[in-house]
């Protein structure tokens, strides 16, 4: 490392050892503050230096009273860490019998509790991306004045514990600018649900108002249309598969309009085509590396639901040309089955032969006798009835010509053999 001394020469300085805790006080022990210490060697004068490093985030009152105990001995002028010549680490500082920082914090205010400083996560996080956030931490630094390697610490605690929140624990990660979620669709998830929704107007609920949008979207059921398996992706192995996660940036108005003012400050300056092939350029890799891995992505097997081989319920499967086994989903039990919740794989019905929903059968239909009871002779007539026509002394029924008595000619039964225009015959009276 390079540093300056008060008289402004130049030390080239290369580390010797590991890191020690230190910790310093107050001349009247009034408060007690922890650091690290890594002890640097000058190979041309044989001198060794102490870098310190503060062993917790101090607050600023803290900051300055560290800084009114080291500034005046510090080689760098610089309030977030302090390079000492060995006797001034020595005389100033106290080397800590432990090696736990924060049982070395005492600050007599109760409202200034101990926060692991960015060092010390350093350490623990240096096998997490060592290198990749170099480059933004040092612009983040030089637009808002924090130290490089604190915000170079942040990075990796959220690229180490980010995967977690997004997966584990179903969140988004709020960025300000963006927000990231991870959802458990194919990487073209989107092209599949917009040409679905194509014959139902998709497009125009999602471009309407809130109010409105929730209310097209609920009458077109569309959570069912997100559930399909159509929408998922399966990888891994032959006895093991997992659902495969997409990543998803959504801007925010805050990206909108810091995009809006850059680029109309690169409209003033002129050649605005010819920026944005540089842009392209200077992008190209990425972009591959995007296309790649989307192409990768879509590749994933299709998912299918069947029994599982347990019968413990149902399960995704791969589905590919070969044959699979298990049961058919239209085999399924249908307890299985969430009734009224569009939240399922389920509920758009597809997977099945017929393109129907799962469903419980229908109540049970009350059993109908085999034998129907005896019906009433309708023939059979009480007394000598009470008939509109007269009759002939002696008969009891209705009075029918002889057969040379009949006035009409004799036609067929079915007269133009069809059933559709049929009449009975007329019957004439006597």
């Amino acid at each position: 490392m390079d540093a300056s001394s008060n008289t402004n020469a130049a030390i080239v300085l290369k580390p010797v050892g590991d890191v020690e805790l230190w910790y310093v006080e107050a001349s009247d022990c009034t408060w007690r503050l922890p650091v690290h210490l890594e002890w640097k060697r000058d190979d041309e004068t044989g001198n060794l230096y102490g870098l310190i490093i503060p062993g917790a985030c101090f607050y600023q009152n803290q900051v300055l009273a560290v800084q009114a105990l080291l500034g005046r001995f510090s080689l760098e002028d610089r309030t977030d860490r302090w390079l000492l010549p060995r006797q001034k680490v020595e005389s100033l500082l106290r080397k800590a019998p432990g090696i736990h920082a924060a049982f070395y914090y005492d600050w007599p205010e109760a409202e200034h509790p101990p926060i692991p400083s960015h060092h010390e996560l350093s350490l623990a996080l240096k096998h997490t991306h060592p290198d990749k956030f170099a480059s933004f931490a040092e612009f983040v630094s030089a637009d808002l004045g924090i130290p490089s390697d604190i915000v170079s610490v942040v990075l990796k605690a959220v690229a180490r514990s980010g995967p977690a929140w997004l997966i584990k624990h179903h969140k988004p990660i709020d960025l300000g600018f963006v927000k990231l979620m991870a959802v458990p669709f194919r990487a073209n998830w989107k092209e599949i649900v917009m040409f679905k929704g194509k014959s139902r107007d998709l497009l125009g609920a999602l471009l309407a108002t809130k109010r409105e949008r929730l209310r097209r979207l609920a009458a077109m059921r569309f959570p069912a249309m997100l559930c399909s398996p159509q929408n998922i992706a399966l990888i891994g192995g032959r006895n093991y598969t997992r659902i495969d996660y997409s990543v998803e940036a959504v801007t925010s108005p805050a990206f909108e309009r810091a995009a809006e003012q850059i680029e109309e400050e690169r409209v003033l300056h002129g050649d605005y085509v010819a920026q944005y092939g540089k842009v392209i350029e200077r992008l190209y890799d990425s972009i591959v590396d995007c296309l790649v891995r989307y192409t990768q992505k879509t590749q994933a097997a299709w998912a299918s639901v069947c029994k599982s081989s347990d019968g413990s319920g149902a399960t995704l499967v791969p589905a590919k040309p070969r044959p699979i086994r298990g049961v058919h989903l239209s085999d399924l039990p249908v307890d299985i089955i969430p009734t009224g919740n569009d939240f399922s794989v389920f509920a758009e019905g597809e997977g099945t032969s017929q393109r129907i929903i799962v469903s419980a059968p229908a109540d049970e239909v009350p059993q109908v006798s085999v034998v129907p009871p005896p019906a009433s002779d309708l023939r059979q007539r009480i007394g000598n009835g009470s008939l509109v026509e007269s009759r002939p002394g002696g008969t009891n029924g209705l009075s029918l010509p002889h057969a040379n008595q009949g006035a009409c000619p004799r036609q067929p039964m079915l007269s133009g053999g069809s059933t559709e225009t049929w009449c009975p015959p007329r019957m004439d009276r006597e």
